[in-house]
């Protein structure tokens, strides 16, 4: 047989001669630029931003249609408008919003009722909610950030 051995084992113990400098150098850089990319995509997406695996969304929406889906037929009001002043900290990385929404009631029965849900799986602090009629709060889900309030003087049609 003539020329060099074409093993797997010998090409193996090959490689420390066949490394030159600017190979080892380019391949030092490459692992630490793969390193640091990895390292920057994961503080983006588990450390500052919340996670959530495809199999603990499907269980909390499951839950969420078993605990509401009787409430899924009441008539609700529908944003016409919507006013909102919004103050950005960049240095902190987080806002405050204060907004004004004008709901009317487009169905044709009276809403006594109104359902306010922030974003489940978010920091979304949701403080205070006033309407321009008195209104109690009946319930609230901690988890899915559900507030149902009950209007002392109902929504009429149009109004």
């Amino acid at each position: 047989m003539r020329g060099e051995e074409l093993t797997l084992m010998k090409r193996i113990k090959l490689i420390p001669f066949r490394l030159t400098i600017s190979l080892k150098r380019m391949v030092i850089f490459t692992s630490a630029l793969f390193a640091g990319f990895g390292g920057f995509i994961f503080y983006n997406t588990n450390v500052i931003n919340d996670f959530s695996f495809p199999s603990t969304e499907s269980e909390m929406r499951s839950e969420y249609e078993k605990l509401f889906i009787e409430k899924e037929e009441l008539p609700q009001p529908k944003i016409v408008d919507v006013t909102l002043e919004l103050d950005l900290c960049p240095q902190s990385r987080c806002y405050s919003a204060k907004g004004i929404y004008k709901l009317v009631n487009k169905d044709t029965i009276g809403i006594n009722k109104i359902i306010v849900q922030a974003y489940p799986n978010s920091r979304i602090e949701l403080n205070d909610v006033y309407f321009d009629r008195e209104a109690t709060l009946d319930y609230f889900h901690k988890d899915y950030k559900i507030f149902i309030y009950h209007l002392n003087k109902m929504l009429l049609p149009n109004d």
